[in-house]
């Protein structure tokens, strides 16, 4: 297990300085072969692996510092809504962040919403709800995100939305907000966030008929 340490360590550089999609286990197999040493697909996999928890640590690990960082943020930031949700495991469900910056901002930018979540890849599954707006050239603005740790479902959709309006302190009353018509979004729409419109991107309404 030494010569792995040592393996591993010597790839921490490379994986912090390059994006760490563009860096996998056979660019590790043939920086080794330059050397003259030969790794098996097995041992480049472990140590990519281990540079990277070296350079970014460990991805379930840091779920226990969530609270942490969230009592950093909001001492930085007063005013930032950063909640963590957990079961009656004491195992962690969600965690929704609304910047300060990003709620004062609101008066400031067009009335549209653009609210979508997708399916996290990597050593921990989970999805990533997003909520952006339009600023005053035209640019995409950041609002508020929620991380799940299930899937996309009618309930996890429900709690992003309540929770954006809910940390918002607006109503959104005369907004639109766009989605990509997920199934049963009309009722928790309706429930949620009933004084805004609903609109449908119709780009994904068409890749998904």
């Amino acid at each position: 297990m030494r010569s792995f340490s040592w393996r591993g360590a010597i790839k921490f550089k490379q994986v912090r300085t390059l994006k760490i999609n563009e860096y996998r286990k056979s660019n590790v197999i043939a920086d080794f072969a330059v050397r003259g040493i030969t790794l098996s697909e097995g041992l480049a996999s472990q140590a990519l692996k281990q540079a990277r928890t070296s350079v970014f640590g460990d991805v379930s690990e840091s779920f226990s510092l969530l609270n942490s960082f969230g009592a950093s943020l909001r001492a930085a930031s007063p005013g930032t809504i950063f909640d963590v949700r957990v079961n009656d495991d004491d195992r962690f469900t969600s965690v929704f962040c609304f910047p300060d910056a990003c709620r004062r901002a609101l008066p400031h930018i067009h009335p549209l919403l653009c609210v979508d979540a997708t399916f996290l890849k990597g050593p921990v599954a989970g999805t990533l709800f997003s909520t952006v707006g339009v600023d005053s050239e035209g640019g995409v603005f950041p609002l508020c995100f929620t991380l799940f740790s299930n899937n996309e479902n009618k309930e996890s959709w429900e709690l992003h939305l309540r929770s954006t309006v809910e940390a918002s302190g607006w109503t959104f009353a005369g907004w639109t907000v766009i989605t990509d018509r997920p199934r049963g979004i009309d009722d928790v729409f309706e429930s949620a966030i009933p004084d805004a419109h609903h609109a449908y991107c119709m780009r994904h309404v068409s890749e998904s008929v």
